[in-house]
């Protein structure tokens, strides 16, 4: 296996693209199959009891991908060992199995022989590139199980030079992602904000979450986030449909394209249902980092809806202190007299200051005053300071 120094100058500048979008880690990975000899290649992240396929060469099975990151990635002894090592490491797969064992593995004879092809797979090539806290990315590189080992001096050397541009590459891929959701701009405006927003990698994990959010999730009321930052529900239907509704905004369809959403999320205190909305944002380049948006998800509670601050109705129509506590009633109850018995007063005043709220609000009905004021707050809480 010889490597000209052209060859080698042109790969890694194609490492680099992709990190900006330039080329694509599928290309890269391509390239590394050819110069290999491999059948096969691939990019993960991995984390304690959970491992993922991000990026592939063209040579693999999408069926294969699909199965390993909805199951059979919980049997692959590599991701565990490659999780646990040290960056820089690399692993041959007959040193975590040796061959014979391979052979009667449940890894191999139901995900390898069913969905690759034990002709096409068996032996392979695994290197740690990168860990963020508690999340690993690595690459391998697959063969056909055969007498020789595939990993050999040379190809132990080929990938040695090429993992500090590998890791360098993901490093900026990491940085950009940072920027991204700095670009939005929208921290501080979803800080703001009185519904429940999150912000998801294109795996669908939390990458930011809004202090509205927080509260509602901390409650675990029917929707909780784990320890690895996924979002589930108390019901499995109502989960699975989640998970679909998550994925369609994040990640393209067959047709290229990627979708928003909405669904009643059950709660297990019998209050009204979250109504939770799902929709696509930033990049759709294969993010091997997590740490891109890609979608966000908003979680409105009924129970708590939002409503303007008597501060905002002086502002806005110059109510006087009492007429903003009656207009804010008036919203909650339909009968004055319980608005006057709520706030202490006789009914007499109740409908004078109701009528002064009409005519600087431009309304005529309770109805009208309702709808006018549901509308002001806009979820946004611009009274609120940050840090």
């Amino acid at each position: 296996m010889v490597i000209r120094l052209e060859q080698f100058s042109e790969f890694t500048s194609c490492i680099y693209d992709a990190a900006v979008g330039v080329s694509t880690w599928e290309e890269v990975l391509d390239k590394l199959v050819a110069m290999c000899g491999g059948t096969a290649a691939g990019m993960l992240l991995t984390e304690p009891g959970l491992s993922r396929i991000v990026a592939t060469s063209t040579t693999a099975n999408p069926e294969a991908v699909n199965s390993y990151n909805d199951y059979y990635s919980r049997l692959d002894d590599m991701a565990v060992i490659i999780h646990r090592s040290e960056p820089g490491t690399m692993l041959c797969s007959r040193q975590v199995t040796p061959p014979p064992a391979i052979r009667h593995s449940r890894f191999f004879n139901e995900w390898i022989s069913t969905w690759v092809n034990s002709r096409e797979r068996g032996d392979c090539i695994a290197t740690n590139l990168v860990q963020h806290k508690n999340s690993t990315n690595w690459l391998t590189i697959t063969s056909p199980l055969r007498k020789r080992s595939f990993a050999t001096t040379e190809r132990y050397r080929l990938i040695q030079r090429l993992l500090p541009h590998f890791r360098q590459s993901l490093q900026i891929q990491k940085r950009l992602g940072e920027l991204q959701l700095r670009q939005y701009g929208t921290l501080e405006i979803l800080a703001r904000l009185a519904y429940g927003a999150v912000l998801l990698s294109q795996s669908g994990r939390v990458v930011f979450i809004n202090p509205a959010a927080e509260t509602l999730l901390r409650l675990s009321d029917g929707l909780s986030a784990d320890k690895t930052g996924y979002l589930h529900t108390c019901l499995i239907n109502e989960s699975l449909k989640l998970k679909r509704m998550i994925g369609a905004a994040c990640q393209k369809n067959h047709d290229g394209l990627r979708s928003g959403g909405n669904m009643l999320i059950s709660r297990p205190s019998c209050k009204r249902a979250f109504l939770v909305h799902t929709l696509p944002l930033g990049n759709e380049l294969p993010d091997l980092t997590d740490s891109s948006v890609s979608a966000m998800l908003l979680i409105v509670d009924p129970e708590n809806a939002p409503e303007p601050l008597p501060a905002t109705l002086h502002n806005l129509f110059d109510l006087t202190a009492a007429e903003a506590k009656v207009a804010l009633q008036v919203i909650k109850d339909e009968k004055l007299q319980d608005v006057a018995d709520r706030l202490s007063i006789s009914l007499s005043t109740v409908r004078t200051h109701l009528q002064h709220v009409f005519e600087k609000t431009g309304t005529h009905r309770q109805a009208d005053l309702a709808r006018l004021l549901l509308t002001l707050h806009a979820g946004i809480d611009i009274d609120t300071n940050l840090k």
